[in-house]
């Protein structure tokens, strides 16, 4: 049967000694097999759980295909099964996507072909600055990255990169309408801006994933955005992924 292997990463500071047994795991018990009842990677640890999409033969083998040797796309996976799940059920509302911090738009790329964009008349608008970011700089950022991300998704002609500094590049080029974001920004600052923005043009039914939303490093863009909802009577459901969720009602 298909399958998709994750990677045991744990990043965080501190804690040298935790982190070396938890990279040691694989010594003392079978983990992230199809026949292993334990998951270990984007540091969540599972005991006795199915992670059924693991074993999905179209998730399994368009992961394999696009996360092929890439072990910080194979750690954040359950992350990447929750936008999938995420902008599924977003497909048949009336409302554009966006992904705010597209970085090398592979997460993207797997969104579009798993849930087969392409048979669906709406525009997914991918923001990103590419090159020198205001916060954490990845590895691949760079001069070069916009016209790779570009070239990438050539093929799809519903797909709208926008490459800029946030919100500004985003006040330029608001949908009217909006179904599904994916925010992922490192800043509360400037997620608060676009929620601002944006959140009153999420449709009925629409999803809103925050990244960072559960993460003890980004625990300012938590409160903040606790705060935020809060005051408009919504709350953010917090996932063991570290994501963030929202339903607009």
């Amino acid at each position: 049967m298909t399958y998709f292997k994750p990677s045991p990463r744990f990043v965080f500071g501190g804690a040298p000694r935790l982190r070396e047994w938890l990279n040691q795991l694989s010594s003392i018990h079978k983990i992230n097999e199809k026949d292993s009842q334990i998951f270990v990677a984007d540091n969540l640890i599972t005991i006795s759980r199915v992670v059924g999409f693991l074993e999905e033969e179209k998730f399994a083998n368009l992961a394999n295909q696009i996360f092929a040797s890439d072990e910080l796309h194979a750690s954040i996976i359950w992350r990447v099964h929750v936008l999938a799940w995420a902008m599924n059920h977003c497909r048949n509302l009336n409302g554009d996507f966006i992904e705010f911090g597209c970085y090398d738009a592979k997460v993207a790329k797997f969104l579009i072909e798993y849930n087969e964009l392409k048979d669906f008349d709406k525009t997914f608008f991918l923001y990103d600055i590419f090159d020198n970011p205001p916060t954490e700089k990845g590895p691949k950022h760079s001069p070069k990255l916009y016209e790779e991300v570009r070239d990438m998704l050539s093929s799809y002609n519903f797909v709208n990169i926008i490459k800029g500094l946030l919100p500004k590049s985003f006040e330029e080029n608001i949908p009217e309408k909006i179904s599904f974001v994916h925010m992922d920004l490192n800043s509360a600052e400037t997620e608060i801006a676009l929620l601002k923005l944006f959140f009153d043009r999420i449709v009925p039914g629409g999803i809103l994933i925050l990244d960072d939303f559960g993460q003890t490093a980004y625990k300012e863009q938590h409160d903040q955005e606790t705060d935020f909802f809060k005051n408009i009577d919504y709350s953010v459901v917090e996932l063991p992924t570290g994501q963030g969720m929202v339903i607009k009602r």
